[in-house]
């Protein structure tokens, strides 16, 4: 034990903390006399080793412990002088002892510092081999630094499982989101954003954020109120694809800072509500009233100087600023993360959510089932994970909310799946919507079944009495011709025509009726053919007026063929009908344009004024009532159910006294 103590007392002044540099040893080189004057009391070397946090031994060449603090001594599990004089392997497991052998050894060999770390009894250990000099630069001795560093590895790691996670996160956002310089150009963008524009990320970054709104100025604006007040919520603005598919967005932006409080730039979110404006526009049109529905999203951004805070502090504020719901389920399929939107959904607090089992506590019991064994079946990697799907969640309050979500799998570094990601939307409002008008258009079709059930037996019904009210008129005037005189023979005159009206009346509504009642099934038709066939039916009349009918090429529709043929009919028909003193002139051109042919059916009559283009096309609506133009108000609206029928459009353009163009489209 002494001889222990005398050389570690030599050595003491060499001895430097792990990394540094150790010089050569005078003091060897010296005299003994000069030895013993420099050298200092173990003691005070013991408690200068004590002093030290790190575990810390002096060894000889061969493994021999010459000194030793507290730490070492409880890292090996043992008293110090149980360890001191002892060999320094033989209180290693058998793995570490030939590890550290083998360093030695290196160390001996090259008098360079070696640092190396190794597991031993489940730990890591990370360990210092830092050599002594002599005078003649010699290694005497070697002092071993080792420190328990598994903690810092698992804190390490997690940080990485953070990192992968906060990606995970933005990218299973449904909601475009994108980071914003000072300047207005695009830092970073999602996944939902690239589809949005239609631009991918790599062009996305760099660009102004404003030249992908249809009001950039708008946009302009609210991103400087970001900036001078730190945030701007619920602005409406349309977002516009490269495609020139437009989006109704609600942007909400904040700003975020770097470590010294200075503002590095916002982040922005732009809720998609496109299907929400349409719901409100058909809502309105059809019940004259709709719910607002207004989320609140919060968020604030913190730059930090580490890349690793940054990405965490940047997936926190997705959660917070998303107005979707987010939620991470382990393989067990147990809440492990949900933000505080899916709280105020659940009416339950974060800390009564987390480490619950999301299917047993949060899903109503009729699709529990199915939902865990699909669950099980995602984890297990047997079926992949669905883009879009819906199912209810039930609250606190045991109320059930319609969930539109999207999932994605979080893994580990190995490639091997640890749960799930999922982001949803709440969508109850919207099915209650879509319930409320599926209804209310069933109970329309309904309405239309039986007025034109009713339409029809009315017309059908009513013919009989006229033919007898007519037959029997014109008996009178035949049996009592002789008797009568003009006033009389008037009378009957006037009843025979009215007789006569009222069948062209009937059989125009049953016709009328009969456009969808008795419509066939739509089918690819040769339009020219059926303009022939329109013709063919009107061509004594044709005949009779002189009429001059032109036609371009016209193209093969999808339609029902007897309709277009009498959709031909009534237009033309109504152009020689109101036709000018001139020659009849008609053209029929049909023309391509997107997904629909407009057709068009031109003539030079007398024309419409432009109050009346809406009413022409009105069951019984009559502009002109003297006798030189018959007829009964009900061919242009026949006109408009048929072209309704085939999903397109009717309108005309006039100019009294030069003519009218009559438009229908009929879709591709």
């Amino acid at each position: 034990m002494k001889r222990a103590n005398k050389t570690t007392s030599k050595v003491i002044k060499n001895i430097k903390r792990p990394g540094s540099r150790v010089s050569g040893m005078k003091n060897i080189t010296n005299s003994k006399k000069s030895d013993e004057s420099f050298a200092p009391d173990p003691h005070s070397l013991q408690t200068l080793l004590n002093a030290w946090a790190e575990s810390t031994e002096l060894v000889a060449e061969d493994g021999t412990i010459l000194a030793l603090n507290e730490a070492a001594a409880k890292m090996a599990g043992k008293s110090p002088k149980e360890l001191l004089g002892s060999c320094i392997y033989s209180h290693l497991p058998e793995a570490s002892a030939k590890a550290l052998k083998a360093r030695i050894q290196s160390v001996l060999r090259t008098a360079h510092l070696e640092r190396f770390e190794e597991k031993q009894n489940g730990r890591i250990i990370e360990r210092t081999i830092h050599p002594v000099l002599d005078g003649r630069k010699k290694v005497k001795q070697l002092a071993i630094y080792s420190r328990d560093i598994t903690e810092q590895r698992l804190a390490e790691a997690d940080s990485r499982n953070a990192m992968i996670y906060a990606r995970n996160l933005i990218e299973a956002s449904l909601d475009p989101l994108v980071t914003i310089s000072p300047e207005g150009k695009i830092m970073d963008a999602n996944k939902a954003a690239e589809e949005a524009t239609g631009v991918t990320r790599e062009k996305l970054i760099g660009s102004d954020f404003s030249d992908y709104f249809t009001e950039p100025d708008k946009a302009r604006a609210g991103y400087q109120t970001a900036l001078s007040q730190g945030k701007v919520r619920d602005l409406l603005l349309t977002l516009r694809h490269k495609s020139g598919r437009l989006m109704d967005v609600l942007y909400n932006a904040a700003v975020f800072r770097d470590e010294k409080g200075e503002i590095k730039g916002v982040f922005a979110a732009a809720r998609d509500i496109t299907a929400l404006m349409r719901a409100e526009k058909e809502l309105i049109k059809h019940q004259k009233h709709l719910k607002e529905m207004v989320r609140e999203r919060t968020a604030e951004m913190i730059q930090t100087n580490r890349q690793m805070e940054r990405e965490r502090d940047k997936a926190q504020r997705y959660l917070e600023i998303a107005g979707a719901i987010i939620v991470a389920l382990n393989e067990r399929g147990e809440v492990s993360l949900i933000n505080q939107k899916g709280c105020e959904l659940l009416e339950y607090s974060q800390e009564d959510i987390l480490g619950k089992n999301w299917f047993e506590h949060f899903v109503p019991e009729s699709v529990r089932d199915e939902l865990k064994a699909l669950f099980r079946k995602l984890v297990a990697g047997e079926i992949d994970s669905a883009k879009y799907y819906e199912n209810p969640i039930l609250t606190r309050s045991q109320k059930q909310r319609m969930i539109a979500w999207q999932n994605t799998l979080l893994k580990d570094d190995a490639g091997k799946i640890i749960g799930t990601l999922s982001s949803g939307m709440d969508i109850s409002e919207r099915k209650m919507m879509e319930d409320e008008l599926r209804k209310a258009l069933e109970e329309l079709r309904r309405s239309n079944q039986d007025l034109e059930q009713f339409a029809y037996v009315a017309s059908h019904d009513l013919q009989e009495p006229l033919r007898m009210v007519s037959s029997f008129t014109q008996l009178l005037e035949k049996k009592y011709k002789d008797q009568l005189d003009d006033e009389g023979r008037e009378f009957i005159k006037f009843a025979v025509d009215g007789a006569n009206r009222m069948r062209r009346l009937i059989n125009d509504l049953l016709a009328y009726s009969r456009v969808r009642t008795r419509g066939k099934e739509m089918e690819p038709t040769d339009s020219h053919s059926a303009l022939g066939e329109a013709l063919a039916n009107l061509s004594a009349m044709v005949q009779e007026s002189g009429a001059i009918i032109t036609n371009d090429d016209l193209p093969v529709v999808k339609a029902d063929k007897s309709q277009l043929i009498q959709l031909f009919q009534n237009l033309i028909s109504n152009a020689i009908k109101f036709c000018s003193e001139d020659v009849p002139h008609i053209h029929i051109s049909a023309e391509k344009q997107d997904n629909e042919w407009l057709f068009s059916v031109k003539d030079n009559g007398i024309g419409i004024e432009p109050q009346y283009y809406d009413k022409i096309f009105e069951i019984f609506k009559r502009l002109q009532r003297d006798e030189k133009y018959p007829g009964t108000g009900i061919g242009l609206a026949i006109c408009k159910r048929i072209v309704e029928r085939h999903n397109g459009r009717i309108w005309v353009e006039s100019e009294p006294g030069k003519g009218s163009v009559f438009y229908f489209t009929i879709p591709i």
